[in-house]
């Protein structure tokens, strides 16, 4: 949580020159350089501060909201802002499931070393958390990961980091189970 708050304390220190507007009152609410959470008062003189928006200034626009071919920081805030991903790093700098039920691993079977013509590979189980759904309430499911994946690793498409995508052989959506996929690397 504060690798967070110093991120938002910086692109908020950084970016908010000019950005706060100024109101007459008779006492300023001082902004913390460390706060990224901007107070808000209403225009009666008697108001009680309400921490109830985030407001962060920002000295670019975003570009677009494809995390597939985002290039700008403002798109990448942005886009953490209004999305999810299987797993982020925490404020300890921990891998850790958001969009996923656990990370696969060697220690707790989710993923297992497999022969396959000789050559040695990792094949991870993952599985989608039960609650996971779009904005429209449908489930996400693995065809969804499996769609993104087959996108981002096409040869036409331009994304920051190819080798991620490409490294994945196949997607398996278990046919009993949308939510659940084997992946082999």
């Amino acid at each position: 949580m504060s690798s967070i708050k110093l991120i938002l304390a910086a692109v908020f220190v950084l970016s908010s020159s000019g950005c706060i507007k100024k109101t007459k009152k008779k006492a300023e609410v001082p902004v913390e350089a460390t706060a990224a959470v901007s107070q808000t008062t209403t225009a009666a003189p008697t108001s009680k501060l309400n921490n109830s928006e985030l407001k962060i200034g920002m000295s670019q626009e975003f570009e677009n909201f494809n995390p597939l071919i985002a290039s700008m920081n403002a798109t990448t805030i942005m886009s953490k802002l209004a999305m999810r991903d299987l797993v982020i790093i925490d404020a300890n700098g921990k891998w850790v499931p958001q969009l996923v039920k656990s990370i696969p691993t060697l220690d707790n079977g989710g993923a297992k070393i497999v022969t396959v013509g000789g050559v040695k590979k990792i094949e991870a189980v993952w599985e989608i958390l039960d609650a996971a759904v779009w904005g429209d309430g449908a489930p996400v499911t693995c065809d969804d990961a499996s769609f993104a994946i087959k996108v981002a690793s096409a040869a036409t498409v331009s994304v920051g980091e190819k080798e991620v995508f490409t490294q994945i052989e196949k997607v398996t959506v278990d046919p009993k189970n949308p939510k659940k996929m084997y992946v082999p690397l």
